[in-house]
């Protein structure tokens, strides 16, 4: 069968041949779950996002119905889906090693509810619990941005874990009623498909980020007996207790993500506003949002630049005042002292730190790459842009991080390297093209392949004021003159 349809009820999960007939849907991923009355199901069948229709009376137009009779029709024509449908990445990912640690990548939850404002809840959940693994220097976590796109990958845990270089995979679903929530997680060994573990949490919205501490706490127990239990304790600062803020956050982060265009960035400092205004000590919020200030006014031509910028400052101190025991924050806060032209002896201590917290983080690597771009130390940034990519392969920011290697490259000058990589980055995020589109033209130009330089610039070989003010942020002046050079051979007895 293309679909299996289970009924849940409380004579059905009572009856071992439902069961049975379950658990063989599951294995051969054909299962479609429904509800029909309240009841508690089978703790492996928690981890599956299935209909509630307790309340349905034939009504052909209510929408619980709707979305589960399109569940059924997309498991039907899944074969064809899974070819039609599937994200790729325009650069494939080379299979890699297996960690030499204990090795663990995070799926996207199931939530109960649907996708839409659950979703929200449940990769927030994610981010959290990937952030407290990660401080645990016996394990390597695959970032949160790679395990949120996985969200809808159809590939098996096998697939997946061959993919990333990794053993073990933690799956879930979240259930939320009220102010309640029920978490459901397994942990299996990811080639095998064993289950190692499998338990259910069950909490409180109000003391959300207790449950992530449990939840990472006995994950990592699982894994790796000899982590201690204090080892966690220094991830259990909560970023808010306001759930309202934390919407907002939630909502103002996922706008932050997307390729830097004007309008999303905006919606996001909107956002990122609106949580610092109901909680005014939410020092992530603020330390993002004055990110998001920097990336408005670096890629856009904005006229309230200079307000934007003073407020981006802003932002960065008042969360380092805040916290500035916080990896993420500090990290943060470190790229836009830099941007908004704090001396070095203020920018490299706050990175330095946030790397000896947490050394696992992917985006902190990240963010120490851009600051090493502006130092400038290129052989540092190439090596941090290598280890973020090789934490999290399929970031959001995936292609930031290519052109950031490329850019890296180009300071070395290995101009054959830094050009495809700067020229995949370009294509992919449309708001850095103007800027890596003078780069990779003057890279072709100082390699030697100035027909190449000429067909890829397109007559366009003067750089923008904007992208004048980006290549003067590298502290030593260096970059500007090399670009200039190569734009300059480009053009000179073009026709």
């Amino acid at each position: 069968a293309k679909a299996v349809v289970v009924l849940w009820s409380k004579k059905s999960v009572q009856s071992r041949w439902v069961r049975a007939e379950a658990t063989l849907a599951d294995r051969n991923k054909t299962l479609v779950p429904c509800m029909i009355e309240p009841c508690e199901r089978p703790i492996m069948f928690e981890l599956t996002q299935t209909a509630e229709l307790g309340h349905w009376q034939g009504d052909a137009g209510d929408k619980a119905w709707v979305a589960f009779l399109a569940d059924v029709k997309r498991f039907v024509a899944k074969d064809a889906l899974a070819t039609e449908d599937q994200p790729t990445l325009a650069l494939p990912i080379a299979p890699q090693p297996l960690a030499a640690k204990p090795s663990i990548v995070i799926r996207p939850f199931a939530t109960m509810a649907g996708a839409g404002e659950a979703d929200f809840f449940a990769d927030g959940m994610i981010v959290e619990v990937v952030s407290a693994l990660s401080r645990f220097p016996s394990l390597f976590v695959i970032s949160s941005g790679t395990s949120l796109n996985l969200r809808g990958d159809v590939r098996s845990n096998g697939e997946i874990t061959r993919e990333l270089g990794v053993r073990y995979v933690l799956q879930g679903s979240v259930r939320k009623g009220g102010n309640a929530v029920r978490i459901a997680v397994e942990l299996l060994d990811g080639d095998v498909q064993t289950p190692i573990w499998t338990q259910r949490f069950d909490g409180v919205l109000d003391d959300i980020f207790a449950l992530q501490d449990e939840i990472a706490n006995a994950v990592a127990a699982r894994i790796d007996a000899n982590v201690f239990a204090n080892e966690m304790r220094r991830a259990k600062a909560q970023p808010t207790k306001d759930m309202s803020a934390y919407d907002y956050f939630l909502r103002g982060t996922h706008n932050m993500w997307a390729r830097y265009e004007e309008t999303e960035l905006r919606e996001a400092i909107a956002l990122l506003d609106l949580a610092v205004a109901l909680d005014p000590d939410f020092a992530l919020a603020m330390v993002l949002c004055s990110n998001a200030c920097f990336n408005l006014q670096a890629f856009h031509p904005i006229p309230d630049r200079q307000a934007i910028l003073a407020k981006c400052l802003s932002l960065a101190q008042r969360a380092v005042a805040l916290r500035n025991d916080d990896y993420r924050i500090i990290g943060w806060a470190s790229y836009s002292y830099l941007q908004c032209g704090e001396p070095m002896a203020k920018v490299n201590p706050l990175i330095d730190r946030a790397l000896a917290l947490n050394p696992g983080d992917s985006m902190t690597h990240w963010l120490s790459g851009w600051v090493s771009i502006f130092t400038p130390n290129p052989q540092k940034a190439f090596d941090a842009f290598e280890t973020a990519l090789r934490l999290d392969p399929r970031s959001p920011w995936r292609f930031i991080m290519l052109g950031g290697k490329g850019i890296a490259l180009f300071q070395l000058d290995r101009f054959e390297e830094a050009a495809p990589l700067m020229t995949e980055a370009q294509e992919h995020v449309p708001a850095v093209r103007p800027l890596l589109s003078k780069l990779v033209t003057a890279a072709f130009a100082l390699s030697g392949r100035v027909d190449d330089a000429r067909a890829f610039a397109g007559g366009a070989f003067r750089l923008e004021p904007e992208n004048e003010a980006w290549l003067d942020l590298v502290r030593d002046g260096s970059l500007k003159p090399k670009v200039i050079e190569g734009l300059r051979l480009a053009r000179e007895d073009t026709p």
